[in-house]
């Protein structure tokens, strides 16, 4: 964001000042754009992790590819932060992180250690109690703000 300081009087944006915060720290940029690999080189933030640019609500924060120009010259355009990539899905009881924004119900049941996949059932449990089947070749996401949860059940030779 400008400062009344920082305005030179040919009102070239490559001579002013620019200040963003990045993970809660602040930076000087002298240009009116800035990049995604920018920004992670600048905050020093790991390739694995995510860049949100911080925007006031009711809005949605909004991701940074490394490709992507901001511009800082706008008002508000200097909040930045990242997390990591990581989605932290529940099996029985136990936690794991992926990587992985979406997966088959096939590759949840493996990952459970369920082999072969086809002798066990997997069950997506929602808040209020709701739970439904996931099929082998269905796709789940993992991108809605919560854990997501998982139920195996083993098929007996008559079912499946």
């Amino acid at each position: 964001m400008l400062n009344e300081k920082d305005k030179n009087p040919t009102g070239e944006h490559d001579k002013r000042v620019l200040y963003l915060t990045i993970n809660g720290k602040q930076y000087e940029w002298h240009q009116q754009f800035i990049t995604g690999a920018e920004i992670r080189k600048l905050g020093d933030i790991p390739q694995d992790d995510e860049i949100f640019l911080s925007v006031k609500k009711p809005w949605e924060d909004e991701t940074i590819t490394d490709e992507k120009q901001v511009n800082l010259a706008r008002p508000e355009i200097e909040h930045f932060f990242s997390k990591d990539a990581f989605y932290t899905i529940l099996i029985d009881r136990l936690q794991i992180k992926v990587r992985q924004q979406c997966m088959t119900g096939k590759e949840i049941l493996i990952l459970a250690g369920k082999n072969p996949p086809e002798r066990f059932q997997l069950n997506q449990r929602f808040k209020g109690g709701k739970v439904l089947k996931v099929g082998y070749d269905q796709k789940v996401c993992f991108t809605d703000p919560s854990i997501e949860k998982f139920m195996t059940i083993p098929l007996d030779q008559t079912e499946g």
